[in-house]
């Protein structure tokens, strides 16, 4: 199975790869969206953008490297591994490159139309990638 986002558009190129849906949910007509996924690949190469916010926690496993760009910007360059934390704000295209892939995720996808307190300043927000 290819892994993919579950919202928006771009391209992935992957080598040896393996996606496995552990949960899917969604709610308030898919204005919200969850994904818990095993994901596993020698090498993989992203350039996606969203419509929804989207917040990720790598809950096991990890990468021995990972690095984002934004807007021709290095915004992390290191490894992924459990409990770090990632932001991309609705519409912001990343270009991301991750090797020796091998973790478990859930990410949580948000429109930004929802009215919901407080989510209405996540569109103000920079990405944020790899927090603990």
């Amino acid at each position: 199975m290819s892994f993919k986002p579950l919202l928006g558009d771009g391209r992935i190129r992957s080598q040896e790869e393996r996606s496995e849906p552990l949960q899917t949910a969604s709610w308030a007509g898919s204005s919200i969206v969850f994904d818990n996924r095993r994901w596993a690949c020698r090498e993989a190469e992203l350039r996606w953008t969203a419509p929804h916010h989207l917040v990720v926690l790598t809950k096991e496993g990890g990468t021995s490297h990972t690095s984002i760009r934004y807007e021709a910007k290095s915004v992390y360059d290191g490894m992924d591994r459990p409990g770090a934390l990632t932001f991309v704000p609705a519409g912001a295209e990343r270009l991301g490159f991750y090797r020796d892939v091998d973790l478990t995720y859930s990410a949580l996808w948000i429109d930004p139309d929802l009215r919901i307190p407080g989510c209405e300043r996540l569109r103000d927000l920079p990405i944020s990638l790899g927090a603990q």
